[in-house]
């Protein structure tokens, strides 16, 4: 049988979110920005921790616009038409809301594409009146990239890229599993090497050199501490993770698993999996229709080895 998941499934996501993307009429004209996505057409269960950083250091909605100026003491965080500058209380309020959802067990984070609190890296930085060449975080995604560097964030705009959005849910989810495994402190030897065993090609699909250093981790750890070897391999493995897999990445993982029926199956089988495979390296068809395939076979030949792998559901949500 497939690996059914029952602990995990049952768990809700816990995620993150910039306020107005839920609906809440918190922008600076006090309107929303919701996002359909992520309001109406998730199908994840998800506890969602929503967070406006304008309305959290008393802005009120509506608001004057603001935007980040470069100045001779750094970026600043100004309206634009007075000149307020909102920089030390904004920078104040983020460090300590930050410090704040390190203990909200959260699995990831979505964003406001643009805004100078929660913008992702493109955020514009203004001098003289009109845009310079450089861009940013904005001040509250600064501060959670520094209070948690292994946190998945993600604008709301990207999420329209189907593949930006299996890669950033491909990750949140990873991450409520691994949360799973070390959350209670009570984890053993045995769990720590079944969770590696089934995460197998799910991390081979990221990076295969960090999967072969989690797999050294793993065979030593008798001789570590068992704090320091949570430690270890949980930032490995997030590590790991944000690396963005592709089709080349893809398809070796679909070839390792192909090959556990080199022994199977007539040689026209053995032609319709190369042929499924060749067809998604090349565009032409999605990771779903190979990994349906070999799950089907892994199926009938009672492959359980393969069937317990974490990769069949992630791969067949593309």
């Amino acid at each position: 049988m497939v690996w059914p998941l029952p602990s995990i499934s049952e768990r809700p996501l816990r995620l993150g979110v910039s306020m107005c993307l839920l609906g809440a009429p918190v922008r600076y004209n006090a309107q929303a920005k919701e996002s359909r996505l992520l309001t109406r057409e998730l199908t994840e269960r998800v506890d969602w921790i929503a967070v406006c950083p304008e309305m959290g250091i008393g802005m009120g909605a509506p608001r004057p616009t603001i935007r980040i100026v470069a100045s001779e003491q750094g970026d600043r965080l100004v309206e634009t038409d007075s000149g307020a500058d909102h920089t030390e209380a904004m920078m104040a309020w983020a460090q300590e809301k930050a410090e704040e959802l390190a203990n909200e067990r959260l699995h990831g984070f979505v964003l406001t594409k643009g805004s100078p609190s929660c913008g992702m890296e493109r955020v514009k930085i203004y001098k003289d009146g009109g845009p310079t060449h450089r861009s940013r975080d904005g001040f509250f995604t600064e501060a959670l990239r520094a209070r948690l560097p292994w946190l998945p964030l993600e604008e709301d705009g990207r999420l329209n890229d189907p593949h930006l959005k299996a890669h950033f849910f491909g990750r949140v989810r990873a991450v409520r599993r691994l949360r799973l495994l070390f959350e209670d402190g009570l984890w053993r030897r045995g769990d720590v090497v079944d969770f590696h065993t089934r995460e197998k090609f799910f991390l081979l699909a990221h990076n295969v050199e960090m999967y072969r250093a989690l797999g050294q981790l793993v065979a030593s750890i008798s001789d570590l501490e068992a704090e320091k070897f949570a430690e270890e391999y949980q930032d490995l493995y997030l590590r790991c993770i944000a690396q963005r897999p592709t089709r080349g990445t893809h398809q070796n993982v679909l070839d390792h698993m192909a090959g556990f029926f080199k022994h199977s199956l007539r040689s026209a089988e053995k032609e319709e999996v190369r042929e499924s495979i060749r067809s998604y390296r090349s565009g032409e068809a999605t990771l779903a229709a190979p990994t349906r395939l070999l799950r089907f076979l892994a199926t009938a030949y009672r492959e359980d080895y393969l069937l317990e792998q974490s990769y069949f559901d992630e791969a067949l949500r593309t």
